[in-house]
């Protein structure tokens, strides 16, 4: 049960990400992408038909559907990172959102499968400059839990799902002094059977 962190540094001369993604099998059933508009604004898109531009790293959504944070739904002042997973177990994929001028960690409920109708949970309200949010089953209890990491408080935390609600939270503190934490992933590293927690800072 107990988690170990792999620590990695990783410096960078500077670092502007346009956008999130993150494959899954999107709300009608086929396989999609979730995308966020830009690293300061509130918009997702999600789409099937997707192809490549001719512009080097564009794509192409040419039926695209909206989710629009200014109308009251998501952490406002900008999405850094995003996440597709089913918090709730209820067989439709919900979205992640770390807000990044506004303390907020949020999912998104995808209250009928259909990808049209939300409802936000907050799971942490207090938390601010969460960069990077990933979703896995950390205490191998059977559902969801949640990592982040946070350039402003410096730190690595998982969020444990208490129930398999989504709804009842605790918050753990994998590794504190980790400046300016940008990035984190969960894998199981050394074959153990337990997940172990990679992060990365700058």
């Amino acid at each position: 049960m107990y988690k170990k962190i792999l620590t990695l540094f990783i410096f960078i001369l500077f670092s502007i990400a346009y956008a999130d993604s993150a494959v899954q099998t999107d709300w009608s059933g086929g396989p999609g992408v979730l995308i966020q508009d830009s690293s300061w604004t509130n918009t997702f898109h999600w789409e099937t038909d997707i192809d490549w531009s001719t512009l080097p790293s564009t794509i192409v959504l040419p039926d695209t559907v909206i989710i629009d944070f200014y109308l009251g739904i998501g952490p406002p002042g900008g999405i850094p990172s995003v996440y597709s997973e089913d918090i709730n177990n209820d067989g439709y994929m919900d979205i992640l959102c770390a807000g990044s001028g506004y303390p907020r960690v949020a999912w998104l409920e995808n209250t009928d499968g259909s990808g049209t109708s939300w409802t936000e949970h907050v799971i942490d309200g207090e938390i601010q400059g969460v960069t990077s949010i990933y979703s896995t089953d950390l205490d191998s209890d059977g559902d969801m839990d949640i990592l982040g990491a946070s350039c402003v408080e410096n730190e690595i935390i998982w969020w444990e799902n208490l129930d398999g609600s989504g709804l009842l939270w605790i918050e753990h503190c994998v590794g504190r002094n980790f400046v300016q934490a940008t990035s984190v992933y969960s894998e199981d590293i050394d074959g153990d059977g337990d997940m172990d927690i990679l992060g990365a800072a700058r």
